[in-house]
C-alpha cells in the first residue's frame, strides 16, 4: 500500500469510528450552555443575514474572539450568560437580522433614541454593569 492509500484508509477508519462512537462533546461551560454554536456558525449566521438567530453562546464566542484578536480589548470583561441572553433579546426586540439593520438602528438611535427598543431584561443588565 502506498502513502496515499494508507492516508485514505486512516481517514476512513477515523471517520467510521467517529460515526459509530460519536464526536467528543465539549464540557458545558459559559459558551456551551445557552443554545450552543461555534465561531463558524456565528459567522455563517451573520454572513447570511440571520443575526436574529444567534445564540447567547455564539455571542460569547464572538466576544471572546474579538478580545483574542485585538490586544486593545484585553482588559474587557467576559460577556456573562445574562449579558449574552440580554443581547439576544435586544436583537429580537429590534428585529435585527442583517448588519445593515444594525447600522440603520444606530443611525436612527442617534437621531431619535426613542426608536430603540430596550427590553426590561436588557435594562437590568445595563444597570448592573453601570452600578
Amino acid at each position: 500500500m502506498d502513502l496515499s492509500r494508507k492516508s485514505i484508509s486512516l481517514f476512513v477508519a477515523v471517520s467510521a469510528s467517529l460515526l459509530i462512537a460519536g464526536c467528543p462533546t465539549a464540557a458545558v461551560d459559559r459558551t456551551n450552555n445557552q443554545g450552543g454554536g461555534t465561531i463558524v456558525t456565528a459567522g455563517a449566521k451573520i454572513a447570511s443575514g440571520k443575526i436574529g438567530t444567534l445564540t447567547p453562546d455564539e455571542l460569547q464566542l464572538m466576544h471572546d474572539k474579538a478580545i483574542e484578536l485585538n490586544p486593545e480589548l484585553a482588559a474587557a470583561p467576559e460577556l456573562t450568560d445574562e449579558q449574552a441572553e440580554a443581547a439576544v433579546e435586544f436583537l429580537d426586540a429590534n428585529d435585527l437580522e442583517t448588519l445593515d439593520d444594525v447600522v440603520e438602528l444606530i443611525e436612527e438611535a442617534s437621531d431619535n433614541p426613542d426608536t430603540v427598543v430596550i427590553p426590561d431584561s436588557v435594562q437590568a443588565v445595563l444597570e448592573g454593569i453601570v452600578s
